[in-house]
């Protein structure tokens, strides 16, 4: 019954003030009390990426804001992408909320990666969504979890909008291209 907040942007009213945030809170409507759980109260802080697949409380994610966050059948909540700083992410993310366990599960530890779409429909090792941001996420019956859009960098590195659909399987931790161009600012069809 709680709500979970990570990341965003920070101002004190000028642009010149503007920063961003890792910070993760918990909100419980029923006492009406905020709590802060972990990451960095300052603003702009580096993120702790470990190993991939490796759980730690040590680790957390850069901060960011318009990131894709969705929530498994265990109540693990994911988090994936967004930008800081005008760059891009696409670094996938899970925490579980009883341990406070962060886990880098995809994508790199830099920013401003273009996708590896390899063949559509296919799921393969090497394929990789490129950072985006304002992207939709949804978790299927099986557990899959479809992408839609954003902004972001298209598999020639090129920035801009983007219209693909992707599917990652958690099980797998494999990315698939499903449907649309790999290409920025395509007209529908």
């Amino acid at each position: 019954g709680k709500l979970w907040f990570f990341g965003g942007i920070h101002t004190n009213n000028a642009i010149s003030d503007i920063g961003w945030l890792n910070d993760l809170w918990n909100y419980d409507p029923e006492s009406n009390v905020y709590t802060w759980m972990g990451g960095s109260p300052e603003i702009n802080p580096s993120g702790v990426f470990g190993t991939k697949g490796e759980a730690s409380v040590g680790h957390i994610p850069g901060p960011r804001s318009s990131a894709a966050t969705w929530e498994d059948e265990e109540g693990n909540f994911y988090l994936f992408g967004g930008y800081e700083s005008f760059q891009y992410n696409n670094d996938l993310w899970k925490l579980n909320p009883n341990t406070l366990e962060w886990t880098w599960l995809s994508g790199n530890s830099f920013q401003n990666t273009p996708g590896s779409y390899g063949t559509k429909g296919r799921a393969d090792a090497d394929n990789l969504i490129g950072a985006r941001r304002y992207l939709n996420a949804e978790v299927d019956s099986q557990g899959n979890v479809w992408f839609f859009g954003g902004q972001g960098y298209d598999s020639e590195a090129q920035f801009g909008y983007l219209n693909d659909v992707w599917k990652y399987d958690p099980v797998s931790n494999e990315w698939t291209w499903m449907s649309g161009p790999n290409l920025i600012n395509q007209a529908p069809n």
